[in-house]
């Protein structure tokens, strides 16, 4: 019998959490900061600008600069505060397309072994049990999904 040439590992040594800064995504973010300490890994905060951030009222599409550059403000400051105050090292990105495309290419690329996102986002309903992009990442992400559930 031949060994192998390296030992298989389950590290985790990259969380991709993905957040619209609503009060869910908030908590799925400060879940992930403990778990991120407690693992020693990396994080890689995400936003995904979305459709209804690609509208501008006046018939141009494409990425709206004031959102966009709103969306660079926030995940730098107060939606990354969790992982700041955590101590973990992060990283932030804001990225143009739907999240359910975007968080499993930016975890391909940066070789997560994890991608966590809240139950429901912004707008979302909590009638069902999971939103529109934590549903569409179960179904098709190759990395392991995370769903972290809506309190109350």
């Amino acid at each position: 019998m031949t060994e192998p040439e390296t030992e298989p590992t389950n590290a985790i040594d990259v969380i991709v959490v993905g957040t619209d800064g609503s009060s869910d995504a908030q908590a799925a973010v400060a879940f992930v900061a403990g778990f991120a300490r407690q693992l020693g890994c990396r994080v890689l905060l995400a936003h995904a600008v979305g459709l209804l951030e690609n509208i501008d009222p006046d018939g141009a599409t494409g990425p709206a600069p004031s959102m966009r550059e709103l969306a660079e403000t926030l995940i730098d400051t107060d939606w990354a505060e969790p992982l700041r105050k955590a101590g973990v090292d992060f990283e932030t990105v804001v990225e143009d397309g739907p999240p359910v495309l975007v968080l499993p290419r930016l975890a391909a690329a940066h070789r997560a072994g994890l991608i966590a996102v809240a139950s429901h986002g912004r707008g979302q309903a909590s009638v069902l049990p999971l939103g529109s992009t934590a549903h569409g990442l179960v179904q098709s992400s190759e990395t392991p999904v995370v769903v972290i559930p809506v309190r109350g």
